[in-house]
């Protein structure tokens, strides 16, 4: 799925469906995105027989906000190579809207979760949040990444409550420590969580 705008507003929703491909839904530009109970296989971008490899992704979401993504199922076999590798979420400039990344499962990712740019707002609690995840198999399981040396990048700073009342108050993600590939639970490039 390939969804674009040239204005926000734009929505649409996605559940209960099957994606075996080398990438599953990419959208930019859109508000209120819902995309619940789906299963993700990707293909490794070095199994992909054209003259270039790319890597390879379950969601994509680009410059969009106010977006719903949760109780997906990620897979991929990727070996962890960075080139052309797998990775299961990318979120890229999601502002600072508060909007999260609840409750998804990825297995055998090169980077299970990855965050570009600026995702976060200026107060400790707004922007993206990736709460409930589980992550098995994978080389990266969270890379905030900054490709620009600028401040402002990354997610919002509060995941969780730093004075939980209630288990639903912690950041709660499972990492994978058990995996084979494991290079690291977690990579932050942006500011401080």
């Amino acid at each position: 799925i390939y969804a674009y705008s040239t204005q926000p507003g734009g929505t649409f929703s996605v559940r209960n469906s099957t994606f075996n491909s080398y990438r599953g839904i990419y959208f930019n530009a859109m508000n209120n995105v819902i995309i619940h109970d789906n299963e993700f296989e990707v293909a490794p971008g070095y199994s992909y027989s054209g003259l270039k490899c790319y890597d390879t992704y379950g969601i994509y979401i680009d410059h969009s906000s106010h977006f719903s993504i949760q109780n997906n199922t990620f897979t991929s076999s990727s070996n962890g190579a960075t080139i052309c590798g797998s990775v299961g979420m990318i979120a890229r400039q999601t502002g600072s809207h508060t909007h999260g990344l609840y409750r998804n499962y990825f297995t055998g990712f090169t980077v299970g979760m990855e965050t570009i740019g600026v995702n976060k707002g200026i107060a400790s609690n707004e922007g993206l949040f990736i709460k409930c995840n589980d992550f098995n198999q994978g080389a990266w399981d969270i890379f905030v990444s900054n490709p620009n040396p600028a401040r402002g990048i990354g997610i919002r700073q509060l995941q969780g409550s730093s004075t939980p009342s209630h288990t639903r108050d912690l950041a709660g993600n499972l990492f994978g420590n058990n995996s084979p590939i494991l290079v690291t639970n977690y990579v932050n490039q942006g500011d401080p969580i």
